[in-house]
């Protein structure tokens, strides 16, 4: 873990030390019920005028071929310290994903209805 123990912990097991692009990339596939997946506390994702909490996303989003990848390849990217409260590691998983072949258009339709229907909380609401 980049000789680095206290820093660089990696609870689910899906990390190996480097560049956390070079290793997430690849995971397998992670089931919203699978124990290691989904453990982000109160963690949301910010673009400014819309957030969403990532644990509800995470459970919520399917149990499919791409959204296992997706998952899985988000939680890689936090147990290797990345920022997951960024945009950047969920559209470069996604990406990864896709062209892989897993993660579809039904997939992003499923994605956005969840976020705006169950997940998000909009800066504009109530005015």
């Amino acid at each position: 873990m980049a000789n680095n123990p206290v820093n660089a912990t990696d609870p689910s097991g899906l990390a190996a030390g480097g560049n956390w692009k070079n290793k997430c990339g690849n995971v397998p596939g992670l089931p919203p019920t699978d124990p290691r997946a989904c453990n982000y506390g109160n963690t949301r994702v910010n673009l400014g005028y819309v957030e969403w909490d990532l644990d509800c996303v995470c459970k919520n989003a399917g149990n499919d071929p791409g959204a296992n990848c997706v998952r899985a390849c988000i939680q890689c990217a936090k147990d290797s310290g990345e920022d997951v409260t960024k945009i950047g590691p969920h559209r470069w998983c996604k990406e990864q994903c896709r062209a892989k072949g897993l993660w579809t258009y039904e997939n992003d339709k499923t994605l956005s209805d969840l976020i705006n229907q169950k997940c998000a909380r909009c800066w504009f609401q109530g005015r």
